[in-house]
């Protein structure tokens, strides 16, 4: 049965059932193969060490995005955070640009929609960045604090004006 449900998740993975920075569906999977949700988290174990799921900070599993070269094992709120402030010390995410969506962002580095809700939070508290609902999550300009960016379709923070 072990090596079923192994299986059966990665290929759910492969097929895309399952996305990156998706929460595994422990609870159903445990359902599905009459099994308890402990013993479930411990047969996945193998497929987490070969890399195609993480475990959160709530010991949540997650699928983790192929195409993200960090180990999505090191995410927590705190990495995540860390990342975050990273990319607004380097410019990635400039002064008057909209960040990506929280579930843009949560996909990209491989975490629950959850964990990148957190990991922004004390950036909103410090006024690093601003969320006005429901056009998104910026970054202000010190000079002109109250002045919220425009927004075309689809903006991104790599596609926002020079900074």
């Amino acid at each position: 049965m072990t090596t079923v449900v192994q299986d059966v998740v990665r290929r759910r993975i492969a097929l895309g059932l399952y996305g990156p920075g998706d929460r595994l569906p422990v609870e159903s999977l445990a359902t599905e193969f009459e099994v308890r949700v402990s013993s479930l988290a411990e047969t996945l174990i193998p497929v987490e060490d070969q890399g195609l799921l993480a475990t959160g900070a709530d010991s949540e599993l997650f699928v983790v995005n192929p195409a993200d070269p960090a180990p999505a094992k090191l995410r927590s709120v705190e990495v995540v955070e860390l990342i975050i402030r990273e990319r607004l010390g380097d410019g990635t995410y400039c002064t008057g640009t909209w960040l990506p969506s929280t579930s843009d962002l949560a996909a990209e580095l491989g975490v629950a929609l959850s964990i990148a809700r957190t990991a922004l939070a004390p950036l909103k508290r410090e006024q690093l960045i601003v969320a006005v609902q429901p056009l998104g999550t910026y970054v202000p300009d010190p000079d002109n604090p109250t002045a919220i960016p425009k927004r075309t379709k689809r903006q991104s923070a790599t596609a926002s004006p020079a900074h």
